[in-house]
């Protein structure tokens, strides 16, 4: 243990690897853990999906890691639970049982500090989920519209009539007017489907819509020295903060105390790397954020026929890329004006755009289905 123990405090993890890595003997560490294919690419997937809410549950990991392949043997959510809360994926070693703390491992990550700091949040309740967290297809759109009189989030359930069962959205809420007064889903999910057919920009303003967002992130990136400049004074600080704590702690008798001083230097030191992990970033080709905009883009191009595969973190990912915002629904006029994401926006923007010397029709008309 005691062997263990040092290794650990030198950055090295000296137990059975996790799913993904193997240990390879190196010359200069000896046993090292080393990604190993297709696991660590499937690991990474699950990470970023979960953390981008393309999973909003652990159980749409469980299922992605069914499915892939990750496994010949049985997953359970244990697993997934697990693995989201590994920190050796990120790149770091830590055993808060034998007293090791966090620290920055010498084997390659498979996701980013950052991510993985999205995930524990997400976790631990923090993040932020636009829609409700099922694996049901039956009412996608349950917690994501809203009652047009209470601006609340409708629930849905199912009906039975005399020879079969009804799909119904309805308003929970006890002091609104259609508390319990239910809508066809049906009639929901076709007024909305309208909407995305309406939202399917021509493809001059896809491409003009392109070439300004990938023109905009190059100015960006080119102002990435006055942000590296930010980034290093909030390193500074945070390295400030915990020096200024440190010296309490030794100062301090009170064992209380110092444990509250203990929490906020590890609360600073998190902090910190998720900083210099950014700051390691700036100064990248755009080249990943243009095939994460290819992969945008081809939904918005289409977010009908994206909807229409019968695939629930598909239908997901459309209502986080076409909405800015949850949807008020009538039962007589149906949706209301939708907030559209700014993509979108920009779509309509250029469309409506006459001196633009492209040809462009701009989305199709207003269906007439009652929308407003």
């Amino acid at each position: 243990m005691q062997k263990q123990k040092a290794r650990l405090e030198r950055a090295y993890w000296p137990f059975n690897p996790p799913a993904g890595y193997i240990h390879v003997k190196d010359p200069l560490h000896g046993k090292l853990l080393t990604p190993v294919e297709p696991k660590a690419s499937i690991i990474r997937e699950a990470f970023e999906g979960f953390a981008s809410d393309r999973f909003m549950g652990q159980v749409d990991v469980l299922n992605f890691l069914r499915q892939s392949g990750y496994s010949n043997k049985p997953i359970y959510q244990d697993v997934v639970r697990r693995m989201l809360r590994c920190v050796l994926y990120a790149g770091y070693v830590e055993l808060k049982e034998w007293e090791v703390p966090r620290i920055k491992g010498h084997h390659k990550p498979l996701v980013s500090l950052e991510t993985f700091e999205k995930v524990q949040a997400k976790l631990d309740g923090k993040g932020r989920i636009r829609v409700r967290k099922s694996d049901k297809l039956e009412f996608v759109l349950r917690g994501f519209i809203l009652c047009e009189f209470c601006k609340h989030p409708m629930t849905a359930s199912w009906s039975r009539g005399r020879s079969k069962r009804f799909r119904y959205y309805r308003c929970a809420v006890k002091s609104c007017v259609r508390r319990d007064k239910s809508v066809n889903a049906d009639i929901v999910d076709e007024r909305f489907k309208n909407l995305l057919r309406c939202a399917s920009p021509k493809a001059g303003a896809l491409r003009l819509a392109k070439e300004i967002v990938v023109n905009l992130w190059s100015n960006k990136v080119k102002d990435f020295e006055g942000h590296q400049g930010r980034l290093e004074r909030e390193i500074a600080e945070t390295r400030r903060q915990v020096d200024l704590l440190l010296g309490r702690i030794v100062k301090t008798v009170d064992e209380k105390i110092a444990a509250a001083y203990e929490a906020q230097i590890s609360k600073y030191q998190k902090e910190g790397e998720v900083l210099q992990e950014k700051l390691k970033k700036l100064g990248e080709t755009t080249v990943s954020f243009e095939t994460a905009l290819e992969v945008v883009l081809e939904v918005l191009k289409n977010p009908l026929v994206i909807w229409d595969n019968e695939n629930i973190n598909a239908k997901r990912l459309v209502l986080r890329l076409v909405f800015a915002e949850k949807l008020a629904y009538h039962p007589e006029f149906g949706f209301g004006t939708a907030q559209k994401s700014l993509l979108v926006g920009l779509f309509e923007q250029i469309s409506a755009n006459d001196s633009q010397n492209v040809e462009m029709g701009g989305v199709e008309p207003p269906c007439s289905t009652g929308l407003q």
